[in-house]
């Protein structure tokens, strides 16, 4: 006959092994889910990414003849060399009331991508905020310029930095002259500021026959209003507080203009072989068309300047989504340019982003702040 103690130890000693066996069969269950987990993690990845960057082995963009696009556009008329000169008015903006204070929250970075991380990064950009005076009373206002660089590795970094730095010396004084430009003024500025920027290039390409060039897209944010300027397939999008993203500019390239005349798909800009190619750059003839628009902005409207490095990795949905998940724009950034290297990093990345946003210090003095710049900037002659 079992005895009690033996009875109680047989007892526990089953049930500590089925505890064990049960512990046993849960951890296996676990690890098959992780490595079923991991093993369709690792699928979708590789289908995202195969997705962003079919057809994505990108040459260096390049410039294309007037006559070439007609031909491509299969004998559609379309006026793509009319500059655009546009008031956009999207939403009720939340205005700013008088004598409230503002900041200008800017988070920017430029990145070589994953495929060209052993060469030069091509693009360039500006980030500056300040505050001048007007009537008498201090403003805030800010400067924000992304170039993509063509002709080569070098000659591409030359070109959009030379686009830059020819933009702000040319710019940057009106605005802070202290007179009270109106918004044709300021409009005018921005404008004249990219055609010096153009005709720069263009005399330092004939001096030493070379052929690079440029795409630009820059903002000059004042109260209630960004001024946007365009030229090339590098961008300028609003999303207004609450509403869907809205891409303010129109690219000047081959797929844009193909997506007009109704030969493609708008789809097919991501994947068409001459998605690299566009009719509008600096640098390339002595006179450019640039497109300039005057877009309404109110507390918490975000701005996003990017180049196509971004834009073709990371669709416009998700560039919403992105943007709309965090209230820091430096964390935008920075998950927008890692989910364009996570979808490929085809080409170089670059993105500014700006918000306006009730200021909790006033402002004490005038000046200027670049907060990123390309390296060849002088920058002392510009915060001195």
């Amino acid at each position: 006959m079992m005895t009690p103690m033996f009875s109680l130890l047989a007892f526990s000693t089953l049930e500590k092994a089925g505890l064990f066996a049960i512990v046993g069969v849960f951890g296996l269950v676990v690890i098959l889910f992780l490595i079923v987990y991991l093993f369709f993690y690792v699928i979708r990845k590789r289908q995202n990414a195969n997705s962003h960057s079919q057809n994505t082995e990108f040459d260096n963009t390049s410039v294309i003849s007037a006559h070439e696009l007609n031909s491509l556009l299969a004998n559609k008329p379309l006026t793509l060399t009319k500059p655009r000169d546009e008031k956009i008015h999207l939403h009720n903006t939340v205005k700013l009331k008088n004598n409230m204070r503002y900041d200008i929250l800017v988070g920017a970075k430029t990145d070589r991508g994953i495929r060209r991380r052993a060469d030069v990064n091509q693009d360039n950009v500006l980030a500056l905020t300040g505050a001048r005076f007007v009537n008498g009373t201090l403003e805030p206002f800010g400067v924000f310029i992304v170039a993509d660089g063509m002709g080569g590795h070098q000659f591409g970094y030359e070109a959009s930095a030379r686009a830059i730095r020819v933009i702000l010396d040319n710019l940057l004084q009106p605005l802070i002259d202290g007179q009270a430009l109106g918004n044709a003024q300021i409009a005018e500025a921005l404008r004249s500021s990219i055609e010096a920027a153009n005709i720069d290039i263009y005399q330092r390409n004939k001096e030493r026959n070379s052929d690079m060039g440029t795409t630009v897209t820059a903002a000059v944010v004042v109260p209630d209003i960004a001024f946007v300027a365009n030229v090339g397939d590098s961008r300028t999008y609003l999303l207004p507080i609450d509403k869907k993203l809205y891409q303010i500019t129109e690219d000047h390239s081959v797929v844009a203009g193909l997506v007009l005349a109704g030969v493609i798909a708008p789809e097919d800009i991501y994947t068409h072989p001459k998605r690299n190619q566009i009719y509008r750059s600096l640098g390339d003839s002595s006179e450019v068309d640039i497109d300039m628009f005057q877009v309404d902005i109110g507390v918490d409207d975000m701005l996003l300047l990017c180049s196509d490095g971004l834009w073709e990795m990371v669709r416009d949905w998700r560039l919403q989504n992105i943007m709309e998940s965090h209230s820091s724009v430096n964390k935008v950034i920075d998950e927008l340019v890692d989910e364009a290297n996570d979808n490929g990093g085809v080409d170089n990345i670059s993105a500014i982003c700006v918000k306006l946003a009730k200021a909790h210090e006033p402002i004490l003095r005038a000046g200027v702040h670049l907060i990123v710049y390309p390296e060849a900037l002088n920058v002392q002659k510009y915060e001195a």
